[in-house]
């Protein structure tokens, strides 16, 4: 289930129906595949929901690819 999609705030619910390809393309430009893939590795077991913050800027943090 994907609640909000258009909103600020978007909250993936992994139901079956929605899958981790569903994260990156609410992410965009953000994640790129290969965070998916690391994010995906680290948390596919255990997460149940993934939310997601558009129009966040974290200005404490280095970014790296």
């Amino acid at each position: 289930m994907i609640d909000g999609e258009k909103e600020i705030l978007v909250i993936l619910t992994f139901d079956g129906q929605t899958k981790w390809p569903d994260v990156l393309r609410l992410s965009q430009p953000q994640l790129d595949s290969k965070g998916l893939d690391r994010l995906q590795k680290a948390l596919e077991t255990t997460v149940k929901s993934v939310v997601i913050e558009r129009h966040y800027i974290d200005k404490d943090v280095t970014f790296w690819r």
